[in-house]
């Protein structure tokens, strides 16, 4: 375990190479060192070479002041890899301040942020986070208050007995339901009524008056320890200032601590060898990525225009664009790919050490869920775009009311040109199968995992695809997820939601198996079974 965390150490170590240090004790560069300063000098120079030297990174130290501007702090956050933020920023504790840096921070995919603080309470500033990052917004739980007691269910009867349940018992909503069913009333916010612990718990931030975003953008997770928070990936560990009284802790505010609080972290808590090695492999393709390309090396600008110019007239300037996107993104692939990786042993075992322990039919859930992860290109699924091989919708037929799955296996030269095929869209259609069967056979048949979004939650269901292709004449072909677009399957009009993609190499795997579908010889021979 010693030497493990010593490899971790030097994986958190390589991948910060930028690092943001907000404080109000902290001087300006060239500031006159006064009597009255000078601890915050000594404590300015510790940070600034506590961390630069043990990442061997750049280091911004940013002053905090009353009139400092917020927003001027979070547009230093862009390509930083952690940020270390007083929790005081002021002599009147207002953590509305410390919360909008976090708030940039987490905006600008800052991987880390540790907190220091004067109070002795780090498991409360971890609790008041996790409760502002919980998902909702200011505006939504008041609505879905005031809607409440528009509709009976009022604040004075029910507020103790609210904050009891979700603080302290830990959201057994039966008592507050049972209250409910003695006074006779019923509500109904969008759908949810007085047996949802969901418009509950929107009730209980709005009648205890936490602090909530104004957008419901980050969700923060508890992941083993008390002063770490997982919010949506990025770490954010929580540090005492006093050192005389935490002196043989790693969570005192002396800054040799920091990064090896986060390689301890990594070690102990669940899921987060997950994030070692991603950093891991990130520290190796970020050095590749590094160097300027190489594509255009002894090119003549001439060659170029000449190329550039013909593919503007007769392709037009989507296809320019493309032709950039996939030169520059082919060199970054060949690069990563001849790269040496190997990694560490230790980790290798680790692996092997946990995997070994697993019983699979307990976890066949989070097997769907990872084999999702793996199969889904969630960046396309994420924007706007036309038509794609591999985009995979939803639709319910209005008659029966069943719900099927459609995968485009259009050519992706034909989707960029969709009136050459008259905006005919080349489909297999598939349906939900148990979870069970797609794992068992996951590499004998043909299945996708895929993630379904309502209005009150998501699930990943396995899809098995059927061979058969069909024909959807398609005009409006801009998709986006969780829209519907129209499409004629048939000569029946029907309505298309919108799923995301799957990637190119799965997509083709179904492809390949429904055009050959099409060339088989139906011959029935002689057989005997044994």
């Amino acid at each position: 375990m010693e030497n493990t965390n010593e490899i971790l150490n030097g994986i958190v170590n390589q991948s910060i190479k930028n690092v943001i240090c907000v404080d109000d004790d902290f001087l300006e560069p060239y500031e006159d060192v006064m009597e009255t300063n000078k601890e915050k000098c000594i404590f300015s120079r510790q940070m600034y070479s506590a961390i630069s030297s043990s990442c061997e990174c750049a280091v911004t130290i940013i002053p905090y002041k009353q009139e400092t501007d917020v927003k001027i702090i979070n547009d230093k956050m862009r390509q930083k890899d952690l940020l270390i933020l007083d929790w005081e920023l002021t002599e009147v504790a207002d953590i509305k301040k410390a919360i909008e840096i976090i708030d940039g921070a987490l905006t600008n995919n800052v991987q880390y942020i540790c907190i220091y603080t004067n109070t002795h309470n780090l498991t409360g500033i971890c609790e008041t986070l996790r409760l502002y990052y919980c998902g909702f917004s200011k505006s939504e739980v008041t609505y879905a208050a005031a809607q409440c007691e528009e509709q009976g269910l009022l604040k004075d009867e029910f507020v103790t007995d609210i904050i009891d349940c979700f603080e302290k018992k830990n959201g057994n909503i039966k008592p507050l339901k049972d209250k409910v069913k003695e006074l006779g009333v019923t509500v109904n916010v969008d759908g949810m009524g007085e047996n949802s612990k969901s418009l509950w718990h929107k009730l209980y931030f709005a009648w205890s008056d936490k602090l909530l975003p104004e957008k419901n953008q980050f969700i923060a997770s508890w992941n083993g320890d008390d002063t770490v928070l997982n919010i949506d990936g990025r770490l954010v560990f929580v540090y005492g200032k006093n050192i005389e009284e935490s002196s043989e802790q790693i969570g005192k505010v002396v800054p040799e601590n920091i990064i090896p609080s986060i390689a301890k972290y990594m070690v102990q808590a669940p899921n987060s060898i997950l994030d070692a090695l991603w950093l891991y492999y990130f520290n190796i393709f970020q050095d590749a990525l590094y160097k300027r390309t190489e594509f255009f090396k002894n090119i003549s600008s001439d060659a170029f225009f000449y190329h550039a110019n013909k593919m503007l007239k007769e392709e037009g300037r989507d296809d320019v664009e493309t032709f950039f996107k996939e030169s520059f993104k082919e060199e970054m692939t060949q690069r990563i790919d001849v790269k040496s990786i190997t990694i560490p042993e230790e980790i290798l075992q680790m692996m092997v050490d946990k995997g070994e322990k697993v019983e699979p039919t307990h976890i066949l859930n989070e097997l769907v869920k990872l084999n999702e992860r793996i199969t889904m290109n969630r960046s396309l699924s994420n924007i706007e775009h036309s038509i794609d091989f591999g985009d995979l919708f939803q639709c319910i037929n209005s008659e029966d009311g069943l719900c099927e799955y459609w995968l485009c296996i259009t050519a992706k030269c034909d989707c960029r040109r969709p009136e050459k095929i008259s905006n005919n869209y080349i489909f297999i259609g598939g349906e939900s199968c148990k979870d069970k069967r797609a794992i068992v056979e996951a590499e004998k048949q043909y299945f996708s995992y895929v993630e379904i979004e309502t209005e009150k939650n998501s699930n990943v269901i396995s899809v098995e695809w059927y061979s058969k292709i069909s024909s959807i004449y398609i005009t409006d072909n801009k998709v986006k997820r969780g829209c519907t677009i129209q499409g004629s399957i048939r000569g029946a009009q029907k309505e298309f939601k919108y799923i995301g993609n799957v990637k190119e190499n799965f997509a083709q795997r179904m492809a390949n198996r429904a055009f050959a579908d099409g060339n088989r010889v139906g011959i029935s021979l002689a057989k005997m079974e044994v």
